[in-house]
């Protein structure tokens, strides 16, 4: 009986030497992530750092927010969730051994964060990265919508030179503008989460939503290898402004997983570009560059490799929104994985004073039935992101609301009308 108590015992203690020797790293990894984490280059995830993410654990590079836990529906989108340690200590971003990369301490708890700290990165940066900022549930119905608008990656990669698919074969002939033929990605474009974000990040409430494309990119239909550039040429009448009263901001969604290999945008913090005058408005990796036929001063002639060697990788799960400012140097990056295809919207948000900001009038787009389907199903707070009068306008009466009835005879006018 001794014996067999005295083996048992062993046997325990080794069992529990064991468990202590794979117990012990994992205690300093949730303590202090960066001491198991190897040393990436820069703008490079890994293996180990992509699970983290994935996890909930890890999270964001230089003007990222963290990755939305598998518990946020503890959290309206209003606030996102950190995972972070019971006292919701945050580990200390450690640029100068982590590259541009940043972990926060490991998951015991959810805390949730004011999207507040968004706004810090993209005050910071210019952009700020947010994975799986919508979640599937989200993004669901609009990706079925996409099929209306685009073939697969197998529809079109099995004869890429059909006529039916010439207009995909040129760097912006992916681009389809609102209102979509699926009223689900319409709404998506002025989800309430956009909504909010573009508010934290401009300070106002007061918002115009002033352009919403869908995009496909199929690899091998273009060079979609970008200079660097920033896209204020074509978002306002004027230049950027670093009063936070009159900036716009810029959003990619992806609605498909957007992984290095499938052309992310790329850009460069803006530390690095913050002295640069607005014109050349394009920074061409290597000298030598063509010209723009009309406008001889905007790409410049000259080398800016340093931009390219700071440049942060945008790549991120489906779900993911990327906001950045149009004073933000960025640019489209290359499609590589084979017969491949990548799916965004690229939707624009402006405080409602700066009239100056523009591309599009959504006028030309109201009498279409798209623009009446969306109309029918969105709320007056998404109505009100292309110039509706919100309920209690002096705009509404009697009259008016008749009227509108009669313009729009599916929109249920009852919010306006009390």
């Amino acid at each position: 009986m001794q014996e067999t108590l005295t083996s048992t015992g062993a046997w325990v203690t080794l069992v529990l030497l064991v468990l202590g020797v794979f117990a012990i790293p994992w205690v300093f990894l949730f303590d202090r992530p960066e001491r198991m984490l190897p040393p990436w280059p820069r703008n490079e995830r890994g293996w180990l750092a992509d699970l983290w993410c994935a996890t909930g654990v890890a999270c964001g590079r230089s003007g990222l927010a963290a990755p939305s836990s598998p518990s946020r529906s503890s959290c309206t989108h209003v606030e996102e969730c950190f995972p972070t340690k019971q006292a919701a200590r945050m580990s200390s971003a450690h640029d100068a051994h982590w590259g541009t990369w940043r972990y926060h301490a490991s998951a015991v708890t959810i805390a949730c964060v004011d999207l507040s700290d968004a706004r810090v990165g993209w005050e910071a940066d210019g952009f700020v990265v947010m994975p799986r900022y919508l979640s599937a549930e989200d993004v669901s119905a609009a990706v079925r919508d996409i099929r209306a608008l685009f073939p697969t990656a197998d529809e079109f990669h099995t004869d890429p030179k059909t006529p039916t698919y010439a207009h995909l074969r040129s760097e912006f002939g992916g681009i389809v503008e609102f209102p979509f033929a699926g009223v689900e990605l319409s709404l998506l474009s002025v989800h309430p989460a956009l909504t909010k974000l573009a508010g934290v990040l401009l300070g106002t409430e007061d918002l115009r939503v002033y352009s919403i494309e869908a995009w496909a990119k199929y690899t091998g239909a273009a060079d979609f290898d970008q200079h660097h550039h920033r896209d204020f040429l074509n978002h306002t009448l004027l230049v950027p402004s670093g009063d936070v009263r009159y900036r716009q901001v810029e959003m990619f969604v992806y609605l498909s997983d957007v992984p290095p290999e499938l052309g992310p945008p790329a850009f460069v913090p803006r530390r690095y570009t913050e002295d640069l005058a607005a014109i050349p408005n394009w920074l061409p990796r290597q000298a030598g560059a063509p010209q723009d036929e009309e406008q001889h001063r905007w790409i410049s002639p000259d080398e800016h490799q340093e931009l390219y060697d700071v440049e942060v990788s945008a790549a991120g799960p489906a779900g993911t929104v990327v906001a950045y400012t149009n004073a933000t140097f960025h640019r489209g990056t290359a499609l590589t994985r084979p017969r491949a295809v990548r799916y965004t919207l690229h939707v624009n948000y402006r405080p409602a004073a700066v009239e100056w900001a523009a591309r599009h009038s959504w006028v030309e787009h109201a009498n279409s039935q798209a623009w009446h389907d969306f109309v029918a199903r969105a709320s007056p707070r998404q109505l009100a992101m292309f110039g509706f009068p919100p309920p209690g306008h002096p705009y509404w009466t009697a009259s008016t609301l008749a009227d509108t009835k009669l313009r729009y005879p599916n929109l249920d006018l009852t919010p306006w009308s009390t």
